[in-house]
């Protein structure tokens, strides 16, 4: 899968990417990841020690837990289901990792062994509505159920049984194991080894070239470098005297914000999608571009003020032997957007654009390290540097396949969130729709 495959986000034009991609590959020219040495455990990435050290915190917090569910559709041979399950998690290490504290420093030391059971429950004998609660308070359960970091594995499954053709898979991973690239290899993966297994053949997957703490130990490595202070000193200059966003709330900001979420879904009528990918073509913009500079312009009429700071998320996944990993790459960059000067929606369209571009062209510093160097005031009912996030998810406009079982995601039944709000449209060439997560300590429906 190449880079411009990661589901993470699509920001950019073709152009555009093939120009970061050419400044990243020269970056990049010559660098290999090694193989950690076993002699010692692999240190942790830095947004590995972020959430460590957020859970450490608060250890029976079911915070980062991510629960996702699938319906199973056709004849499914349970067996080799679990045996794909088992074979996924034995691929990769971060699935086997345990995190324990050693010298006053978080590590991880990934098992060599980790069984993953998949207990199956039968409620053929219920209702359809019957069903469907029962599949909604399950994924409900398994979205409350913290994981212990210094155990593996932090992978867990169920199977509900609804009747022979039919089954819901519950799956529960942890944050700091995964992030939503991550969860696309896996299901991948998995019904590529299921369809193998259930024909009693070998898996077709090639061996990985390295594991996910051989890419933390080189993070660490390379970070400790000039480069990281070239990076440091663009990201000083960028947000330099940045301004907390103040948005005008239905409660009273707590102390401590809890990550207590509700959700609200919009699909735009018909043409609207069109009518941004035309404006963006126009102004030599891209979809992502035109919709954050909206959002941009809503958040300073809803805070007064004439700058805004939204936090978006890239793949992080630079290297080749990056791609087809499970594990935690995604990182966070800081798009401080200027509405001052009372520009028009084209000026400040190409203030956007100049400002995402430079972004990506920086994007290799870590939030965390970020953070540890311009040292915020620690405030915690807020997130540091940027309260609202925003990602623009392309889909897929291929034809799905027709294979059996076929595996089709479920919605949330339960709704987290790090943020004030978190901004998500998806996007296709005819649709366009958003879910929009908010803090219910902060915001009512």
């Amino acid at each position: 899968m190449s880079n411009r495959d990661q589901p993470d986000i699509v920001q950019l034009s073709d152009e555009e990417r093939e120009i970061l991609d050419y400044m990243m590959a020269q970056e990049n020219a010559g660098t290999t990841i090694a193989i950690w040495s076993g002699d010692t455990p692999a240190p942790l990435s830095f947004s590995q020690q972020r959430i460590w050290f957020i859970q450490m915190l608060d250890p029976d917090s079911a915070a980062y837990v991510i629960p996702l569910a699938y319906r199973i559709s056709g004849e499914t041979d349970e067996s080799a289901l679990t045996r794909a399950l088992q074979a996924v998690v034995l691929r990769h290490d971060s699935l086997r990792t345990r995190y324990v504290e050693q010298e006053g420093k978080p590590v991880q030391i990934p098992e060599p062994q980790a069984e993953v059971l998949l207990p199956v429950t039968d409620i053929s004998t219920l209702t359809a509505e019957q069903s469907a609660e029962r599949v909604k308070q399950t994924l409900r359960a398994e979205s409350r159920h913290p994981f212990d970091l210094t155990r593996g594995p932090l992978l867990r499954a169920s199977l509900l049984r609804l009747g022979n053709a039919e089954r819901v898979l519950i799956l529960g991973l942890h944050h700091i194991a995964a992030d939503a690239g991550s969860i696309a290899i896996l299901m991948r993966e998995l019904m590529v080894l299921y369809r193998a297994f259930a024909r009693s053949e070998a898996s077709p997957l090639a061996p990985l070239p390295i594991q996910y703490p051989d890419y933390a130990a080189w993070q660490r490595e390379r970070l400790d470098t000039e480069k990281v202070k070239r990076l440091l000193s663009y990201w000083r200059r960028q947000l330099e005297g940045v301004q907390t966003l103040e948005l005008a709330t239905d409660r009273p900001r707590p102390a401590m914000l809890t990550h207590a979420g509700g959700l609200q879904s919009i699909r735009f009528s018909a043409g609207v999608n069109e009518r941004v990918r035309r404006l963006a073509t126009q102004d030599r913009a891209t979809p992502f571009m035109v919709m954050c500079a909206v959002l941009s312009i809503l958040l300073a009429r809803r805070s007064g003020q004439r700058e805004v700071v939204v936090g978006f998320p890239i793949a992080n996944r630079s290297l080749p032997e990056l791609e087809p990993l499970i594990g935690l790459f995604v990182n966070m960059l800081v798009l401080r957007v200027d509405l001052s000067g009372d520009p028009d929606f084209h000026q400040l369209l190409a203030r956007v654009r100049a400002t995402v571009m430079d972004a990506f062209a920086h994007q290799e510093l870590p939030f965390e390290r970020l953070v540890e160097e311009l040292k915020p005031e620690r405030d915690e009912s807020r997130n540091p540097l940027f309260q609202v996030t925003f990602v623009l998810h392309d889909l897929p406009t291929g034809t799905a396949t027709q294979e059996s079982p076929a595996f089709v995601k479920l919605p949330r039944e339960t709704v987290s969130t790090h943020f004030d709000l978190e901004f998500e449209l998806f996007a296709s060439t005819q649709d366009l729709a958003l879910a929009l997560t908010y803090n219910t300590d902060l915001f009512d429906a």
